[in-house]
């Protein structure tokens, strides 16, 4: 036996034996070991039917693979019904167990592509308002004037952390700039945005995404003579409702229905119908 095949010192000799006839169940036992010391690779997995991506711990086991489909069998616990990188218990969050350089990269990436592309930072805050509570209040929301420190809020607030980005993705897909995809690509693959369904943000917000969507110079204008508020050439539908959220008129119940039938009575009953309806 030349030195290249000898096996490694100091093993029981059935365990030097298995490693030399490359038994299957050991080479996939070390292959997993192997993977697990490795950074994670770059995914490329396929979201699964529910919208949500599935992972591998191990280069050899196909992305979106169960268990049972790999092409060597393993000694892991988890069952072939669950998905591989989620816990049976979580399986409708976007898991994504990425190392702390991988989910500071991430939201590097997004907070960079946001600026680059000039995303509406107000936009962004009408959805990251709906999150407030003792980590994340309404002021910090409106006083941060960058991507980046908005999306550090998300995180320091643990409503965005290394297991799980589904906040961030449904905020990303409701504001409409997917474009950023191609930047969480990179670091982890993300599904279809279109796959995925939007859990956590609650429908007021989505209403009062549709309200500003039907907003425009003129009624602007308006509602804010309407509200006692002071706007200019540079107030933007967002920063509106931003201002609107402030004075608490758009709050859920009594003062969000008073404020619908304030401006239907001023001629604008399809911004009306958007706060009312979402449409």
């Amino acid at each position: 036996m030349s030195d290249n095949n000898l096996p490694p010192p100091n093993l029981p000799v059935s365990d030097q034996l298995s490693i030399e006839i490359s038994d299957p169940p050991f080479t996939s036992l070390e292959m997993t070991d192997t993977a697990a010391e490795e950074p994670l690779p770059l995914l490329s997995n396929p979201p699964s039917s529910d919208g949500y991506p599935r992972f591998s711990s191990s280069d050899s086991q196909p992305v979106g693979q169960s268990l049972s489909d790999a092409s060597s069998d393993t000694s892991s616990s988890r069952t072939d019904s669950q998905p591989v990188g989620q816990s049976s218990s979580d399986a409708s969050s976007l898991r994504t167990d990425l190392s702390e350089d991988e989910f500071t990269a991430l939201k590097m990436r997004v907070s960079y592509w946001c600026t680059n592309k000039m995303v509406n930072l107000n936009k962004l805050k009408v959805v990251m308002s709906g999150f407030t509570g003792e980590k994340l209040t309404l002021a910090r929301i409106q006083d941060t004037d960058n991507a980046q420190d908005l999306i550090e809020l998300l995180s320091d607030a643990g409503l965005i952390k290394q297991t799980d980005i589904s906040v961030l993705i449904e905020i990303i897909k409701l504001c409409g700039i997917e474009g950023v995809e191609s930047e969480i690509d990179k670091t982890w693959k993300v599904p279809k945005f279109e796959d995925v369904p939007i859990k956590h943000v609650k429908d007021h917000r989505q209403k009062l995404l549709a309200f500003g969507r039907r907003l425009n110079s003129e009624n602007i204008k308006r509602i804010g003579q309407l509200s006692g508020i002071r706007v200019d050439k540079n107030t933007d539908p967002y920063s509106l409702i931003l201002k609107l959220e402030k004075k608490g008129l758009l709050e859920a119940g009594e003062n969000l229905n008073k404020f619908i039938e304030k401006i239907k009575k001023f001629d604008m009953p399809n911004e009306a119908n958007a706060l009312k309806y979402g449409k």
